[in-house]
């Protein structure tokens, strides 16, 4: 029994390391250039990587398909679905590694300072042997973004509740976050993120003061910032609500002004208080001076 649980215990051993073997036949995928935070700059960039040597010479592995792509979470590239280049049939015999050089086209991708590459090798005759490296915080700079422009609310607006709804257009492509400027007198800050959604930014405040604001907006892309040349006028200009008829909008009961007026036009309570004094008086005498 002892001698049947050897036997058993040597062979899974031996299973492991042959595993052990196959995986780590694999050649490891090291990308040299770009280094991570680099600045991939515009247009073409040249990049290489190395493809180590396999540990053996077996056939699935002297050939290999490996692809270049680039992504980012604050453009729409937040995926490695924008593949740059497929190298295909990359051979490699003997226990030699190699260098793969490629000019990638930046310009594929939005302007961004966050991106990441990715190389992913794959056996070309074996797709469960793979080998990936990412280097991440690469600036991609190709343009500068477009400044904001259709201003909402328009140049001049007034407002009468002080609630109010921001938005600028902008061009998607060139443009991954705004950001609203007040200048001079502010609603509470001197400046508000804004939400980028395609070709437009737009932000919302509530309870804004009266005054008159000046307000602008600049659109950035990570590595540029461009804001416009001129800034927008807008007025809050709220109407002032006596106590009674806050009282009244709060209960939805008709209440006196601070005149005495009932604000549901009913006799004047001022005009009531006299007529009861005068009954009093009336009283009085008819009881007291016979």
């Amino acid at each position: 029994m002892k001698q049947k649980l050897g036997i058993g215990l040597w062979v899974a051993l031996m299973l492991l390391m042959c595993m052990g073997v196959v995986y780590a036949a694999y050649p490891v995928t090291t990308i040299d250039k770009p280094a991570t935070d680099a600045d991939m700059g515009a247009g073409l960039y040249n990049a290489n990587f190395t493809l180590g040597a396999p540990t053996d010479n077996r056939d699935n592995l002297t050939l290999h398909n490996c692809t270049w792509s680039l992504y980012s979470v604050s453009t729409g590239n937040t995926s490695s679905a924008v593949v740059l280049y497929t190298n295909a049939s990359i051979n490699i015999t003997g226990n030699t590694a190699i260098v793969v050089r490629h000019q990638l086209n930046t310009a594929l991708v939005e302007d961004a300072n966050d991106y990441s590459l990715k190389v992913t090798c794959i056996a070309a005759n074996d797709t469960s042997l793979t080998s990936t490296d990412t280097n991440t915080g690469l600036d991609v700079d190709n343009t500068i973004p477009t400044s904001p422009s259709s201003y909402s609310p328009a140049d001049g607006t007034k407002d009468t509740d002080g609630d109010v709804s921001f938005s600028v257009a902008v061009t998607g492509a060139r443009t991954t976050a705004c950001t609203m400027f007040f200048k001079g007198t502010t609603p509470g800050k001197g400046s508000y993120s804004m939400t980028h959604s395609g070709a437009t930014c737009t932000a919302s405040l509530s309870g804004m003061p009266n005054s008159v604001y000046e307000w602008y907006v600049t659109a950035t892309d990570g590595t540029n910032s461009t804001t416009t040349s001129t800034t927008t006028t807008l007025q809050i200009d709220q109407p002032s609500v006596s106590p009674g008829m806050k009282a009244q909008l709060m209960t939805g009961e008709p209440q006196p002004t601070d005149e005495g007026v009932g604000v549901d036009g009913g006799i004047p309570t001022t005009t009531i208080v006299a007529f009861v004094v005068l009954v009093a008086v009336v009283i009085y005498f008819m009881k007291y001076k016979k």
